[in-house]
């Protein structure tokens, strides 16, 4: 509502570069290198240079009614969600690399998402887009050429997120997604047929689809590590347990168990991020307030005792009066 953009050290706990706006920013992604950032305006993204004390423009992307940026994992693109469609971007150039447009037209007789996009998640190793829209379609884009994206029809309008999970195969995919009471799982296994002479096919087309509810509650973000296997999930309201962390990876072949499960935000959690070394994740809730949590290799060490957590989140809280006194 300040119409600022502000980037906080949580090593130091300071402030370490900050900017005016001359329009509201809605949403921020930070490249993977911590060095730059792409803000998210009601007509256009920006992207800025995070320099001593100040943020430094360099280059605008100006699109219409953008929802939603993310950097991909390598940090050489840039994707935008805007109205039913999303577009990506090489972020060293600025060049147009793909739109789902034109992937739509590659692919005689699909159809994409037919009304606002919510939110995309990246593939661990770029070569897919997952995104979801408020008809209750998840769509996988391949982004390699002529491979048919894989489309997931729910019952439910009211999805928020998808997490994408690359089984050993690197074929095939799980996806998590959330609605506004349930964790979703999504199984896509690639099908490989073998003709009269046992000979492999591939056709880039065939796929086996499940789908299940695997957990359920009153979620409001989702958060999922490839390596380690961990779901972090977080609630909207005032929770006795505002951030769960499963162990997926443990229990894969038995369902999600829980081995955390602390308070964040006095008033409920709002969003969730994680860093990608999974050691600390960022909660911002319906308190107004920024806070961290230093897991200290928990998402390794699943024996890691629920009060650490909380003696460590003790930072977070004094951080957070800090703040309140002098900002």
């Amino acid at each position: 509502v300040d119409r600022t953009v502000r980037v906080w050290n949580y090593v130091h706990y300071h402030l370490e570069a900050w900017a005016k706006c001359d329009d509201e920013p809605l949403k921020v992604a930070f490249h993977p290198t911590g060095l730059s950032l792409a803000i998210l305006f009601k007509g256009s993204v920006k992207l800025v240079d995070i320099l001593e004390n100040t943020l430094q423009e360099y280059r605008e992307f100006r699109i219409y009614q953008p929802s939603d940026i993310k950097f991909s994992n390598f940090g050489t693109m840039i994707l935008v969600c805007f109205k039913s469609f999303f577009r990506i971007y090489n972020y060293y150039t600025g060049v147009k690399i793909a739109e789902s447009k034109d992937l739509v037209h590659e692919h005689k007789g699909l159809v994409g998402h037919s009304i606002e996009l919510t939110t995309a998640t990246w593939d661990k190793d770029d070569d897919g887009v997952s995104t979801v829209g408020k008809d209750g379609k998840i769509i996988y884009w391949d982004l390699r050429k002529y491979v048919q994206p894989i489309i997931y029809q729910t019952d439910n309008l009211k999805l928020k997120k998808t997490e994408i999970m690359t089984l050993d195969d690197q074929i095939s995919k799980k996806l998590f997604a959330l609605n506004e009471n349930q964790l979703i799982e999504i199984y896509n296994r690639k099908i490989i047929k073998e003709d009269e002479n046992s000979n492999k096919i591939d056709d880039n087309k065939t796929y086996e689809l499940t789908m299940n509810v695997i957990e359920e509650g009153d979620f409001s973000d989702l958060v999922f590590d490839q390596e380690s296997k961990i779901l972090l999930l977080s609630y909207p309201n005032d929770q006795t347990c505002g951030l769960r962390m499963l162990d997926y990876g443990k229990y894969i072949n038995q369902g999600l168990k829980d081995f955390l499960a602390f308070p964040a935000n006095a008033f409920g959690i709002r969003a969730i991020k994680a860093s990608s070394d999974m050691n600390h994740v960022f909660t911002g809730g319906n308190d107004r307030c920024l806070f961290f949590f230093s897991l200290g290799g928990v998402a390794k060490n699943t024996e890691k005792n629920t009060n650490d957590i909380q003696d460590e989140s003790k930072i977070g809280r004094a951080v957070q009066q800090e703040c309140r006194d002098r900002y």
